[in-house]
């Protein structure tokens, strides 16, 4: 049964590559021109020291640009728990929400694990996605709303629920619309059949 990690975004302090780099740079930088200006301590030695770091730092850099873009960068959150699509209920973590009491279901399934992104100006993380840019968020008959942040581990995992999608999409819960970007049916003709199963 195809299952979908909840992700906890979190508000913790990671050490990513970009904050790595410029860190080492501007630090060493600093130390640099306040030597020069202020303390004159060795500064042969000091630029020695420093201005060499900088230039290590440079090559490592350049070794993360070629071969420290395979992966993406670690998680900056948690998994906690599962989503699991079923006939009649949705299961979130420890919650069982029944089709019957829901209103409304939207899903954005645009990211996935490994998906490749384009690199900003300046910048020296990973171009692959973890897949956690994903949500799902449900509206009840009482108008209360959940919204689920999710990841997505291969672009085409939605498939595996495809019928639960199609009983959602007939019991009027989740639009045509949404069902066919969910599905990733984009063409005429894939429209066509999949309004052939929904009346079915």
């Amino acid at each position: 049964m195809q299952k979908f990690g909840i992700f906890i975004k979190t508000n913790k302090f990671y050490w990513t590559k970009n904050r790595t780099i410029y860190s080492i740079f501007f630090f060493c930088l600093f130390i640099i021109i306040v030597n020069q200006k202020f303390l004159k301590i060795e500064t042969d030695l000091i630029i020695g020291i420093f201005g060499g770091s900088i230039a290590i730092l440079a090559f490592v850099t350049l070794f993360w640009g070629i071969f420290g873009m395979a992966n993406p960068d670690s998680l900056k959150g948690t998994i906690e728990g599962f989503i699991t699509f079923k006939k009649y209920i949705i299961e979130v973590g420890n919650e069982t929400f029944e089709l019957k009491n829901i209103k409304k279901i939207e899903i954005a399934n645009e990211d996935y694990y490994g998906k490749k992104n384009l690199r900003n100006k300046g910048a020296f993380n990973s171009t692959l996605s973890n897949g956690v840019k994903n949500h799902l968020k449900i509206t009840f008959l009482s108008k209360a709303q959940k919204t689920y942040n999710f990841q997505l581990l291969n672009s085409n995992d939605f498939q595996n629920v495809r019928k639960e999608l199609i009983e959602y999409c007939k019991s009027g819960k989740i639009t045509f619309e949404n069902i066919c970007k969910v599905l990733g049916e984009e063409t005429k003709k894939e429209k066509d059949e999949l309004k052939s199963e929904l009346s079915k």
